[in-house]
């Protein structure tokens, strides 16, 4: 009740932390992809390809390449 007091929901907070640590995992070139994906808690790097894709446009390869 609190979040939705606030405007937000617990799935968007989760989201948003998500794609905070993705960025920051991703700049960790030993820590692989699947390893992001499952610290994140996605059980298939499909799921994670798919919420990285929809927060940045790009995929997580591609923007680990580019920085």
């Amino acid at each position: 009740r609190q979040l939705a007091q606030e405007g937000t929901s617990f799935s968007e907070v989760l989201d948003q932390l998500r794609q905070r640590l993705a960025l920051r995992y991703l700049k960790e070139e030993r820590v692989s992809l699947q390893q992001v994906a499952w610290l994140l808690g996605y059980s298939e790097i499909g799921a994670f390809n798919h919420a990285f894709k929809r927060w940045t446009g790009t995929s997580p390869g591609r923007a680990r390449n580019l920085q």
